[in-house]
């Protein structure tokens, strides 16, 4: 008896401890939670009792792990190291902070210069003397491929929009566009041809570049004018209008002299100036009544082109970055002479097209503003050279016309008109009798005279040779 019960009592504690280590071990295969590992923290010092029972199993787990290392690993555990491995930690990138733009940058509006100047004497490095380490702009911009030339958009605002979606979002305003044009080569021949009604003709290249510079400047001009009323005198009112910051006009063309070179110093960047070539002078000539030229460096003491370039005349870049960015007074006022010269153009427009003649306005009615315009008097020259572009510009059009087209016939292929006629013979002959007369009068006429004065000077010779034969002989 005592042995049956000594034995069932072992067994049963062998059996107890059998089934305690498989429950341990199935719970230690078990993903652990966050709330089971709460559990294994030190428990406080008052319960000693949770410090064994949280032990046991801890040691159990670790021993069996050590013991199975030869036993295929379960579902259970393969799901879960799956499920781990497969976690990615999302990450997020922000993008640059804006720069926030400065109050003079909010109120500048729309800038829109033209460079112009010969290869290689440093367009593109005043481009970026104008907008790198410049605290107005907020976004430099690219250069992208224009109509002619290169233009590179630059802003110094942003513009609040929304998308699809209703998310806010900030786009650069482009409100300053810098127009960079082909280089054309320092020459200082220049090759004129004068025509017999007095017109100079420029090189070819040169014919070309004022014509796509007009043609730019023009672009503004026609959509401009195309609003305003065709009646409408240039006017404080209008010119203020024309004159707005966000005008469609191009605020001034800059022009590098061919004979400059930029010299850097540990301050700033100035300019040496050399002598002036004669392509530079005429490309002022031409363009100085479409757009505000800028010369850089400054003329002094300059005649000729002084009186055509714009009252704005920077010594250096830097003071024209200053001018352009920092002085709303000076560009208010390379608006308004932008202005003044669309107004020009616009009433050169309408005395070669005949509009004026159709309006019938009285000299009675100008306003004071137009009395006061200084180009009034070189209206007729204007009007005449665009007159004469157009004749010629319908001739070369005819021409092209022509060669593809049949030749005209001669006046005498008319049909109706017989030159051999006899009635048209009889009037021909009639119809030349009086010029032939009068033909005839003069050359008798012109015959007599001669004769006259040729006796006059045979006369007077003759007397100065009796006079002299009867000096000698009375001595």
């Amino acid at each position: 008896m005592e042995c049956t019960s000594i034995s069932t009592s072992a067994s049963t504690i062998r059996s107890l401890h059998d089934s305690f280590v498989d429950q341990n071990v199935s719970t230690s295969s078990l993903p652990s939670s966050p709330r089971s590992n709460t559990s294994a923290l030190p428990s406080p010092p008052d319960s000693p009792s949770l410090d064994s029972v949280s032990s046991f199993p801890s040691v159990s787990s670790s021993f069996f792990f050590s013991s199975s290392g030869a036993s295929p690993p379960s579902q259970q555990s393969d799901h879960g190291r799956d499920s781990t491995q497969g976690l990615i930690i999302p990450s997020l990138t922000l993008p640059d902070p804006l720069r926030y733009p400065t109050p003079y940058g909010q109120t500048l509006g729309d800038i829109r210069i033209i460079t112009l100047g010969t290869k290689g004497v440093g367009k593109s490095f005043l481009t970026k003397l104008l907008l790198e380490d410049n605290e107005d702009v907020v976004d430099e911009g690219i250069w992208e491929d224009g109509e002619y030339g290169k233009v590179m958009r630059a802003s110094t605002d942003w513009l609040d929009r929304r998308d699809a979606h209703g998310l806010e979002k900030f786009e650069p305003a482009r409100n300053v566009e810098i127009h960079e044009l082909p280089g054309y080569e320092y020459t200082d021949n220049v090759r004129f041809r004068t025509f017999c009604d007095g017109s100079t003709s420029l090189d070819i290249f040169t014919k070309e570049l004022i014509m796509h510079v007009k043609s730019m400047v023009q672009t503004p001009f026609c959509a401009v004018s195309n609003i305003l009323d065709p009646s409408c005198d240039p006017s404080t009112i209008s010119t203020n209008l024309v004159a707005s910051a966000y005008t469609p006009l191009y605020t001034a063309l800059v022009l590098l002299l061919s004979s400059s070179e930029f010299v850097p110093s540990y301050s700033a960047f100035y300019l040496i100036r050399f002598p002036d070539s004669s392509i530079e002078r005429k490309l002022i000539k031409e363009l100085s009544s479409y757009i505000p030229i800028i010369v850089l460096p400054h003329v002094d003491h300059d005649d000729d082109i002084s009186p055509s370039i714009s009252s704005f005349r920077p010594p250096s870049p830097i003071t024209l970055r200053q001018g352009l960015f920092r002085s709303p007074a000076t560009l208010l006022t390379l608006r308004n002479e932008a202005a003044d010269r669309f107004f020009r153009w616009r009433e050169v427009s309408y005395l070669s097209d005949g509009i004026r003649a159709q309006r019938q306005r009285q000299a009675s009615t100008r306003s004071d503003a137009w009395k006061d315009k200084d180009w009034e008097a070189s209206l007729s020259y204007d009007v005449a050279r665009r007159l004469r572009d157009l004749e010629r510009r319908s001739e070369t059009h005819a021409s092209g016309l022509d060669q593809n087209s049949e030749p005209k016939l001669p006046c005498f292929g008319v049909v109706g008109f017989d030159p051999l006629h006899f009635t048209s013979l009889f009037m021909f002959s009639i119809s030349i009798l009086g010029p032939l007369q009068r033909r005839t009068r003069r050359s008798i006429q012109g015959f007599f005279s001669s004769m006259i004065n040729w006796n006059v000077c045979v006369a007077l010779v003759g007397g100065f040779c009796i006079g002299l034969g009867i000096g000698i002989l009375l001595r």
